[in-house]
């Protein structure tokens, strides 16, 4: 039975406006998140403000990403990733 409680976002690339159009994400016809996703071309601008862009490691990014905490956010769910 599916979820239909599941806040549903636009994909990465049009929440950012992106144009890598060589990113995988641009491929991927599923549903899959890109935080989940081997290979993507995200850069760190869409860290949410109040990290130091250099203190990030790059495995852990998405942690900090605006649209990956905006999709928790509005789904209820927190983001134990971060701590």
């Amino acid at each position: 039975m599916e979820n239909t409680d599941i806040f549903k976002m636009e994909k990465c690339y049009d929440y950012f406006g992106c144009e890598k159009i060589e990113c995988i994400m641009f491929q991927n016809k599923d549903d899959h998140p890109c935080w989940d996703t081997s290979g993507t071309l995200c850069f760190f601008t869409h860290l949410t403000p109040i990290v130091e862009i250099n203190s990030v490691d790059e495995a852990k990014k998405c942690n900090f990403c605006l649209y990956k905490n905006t999709y928790y956010k509005n789904n209820n769910v927190k983001n134990t990733q971060l701590y």
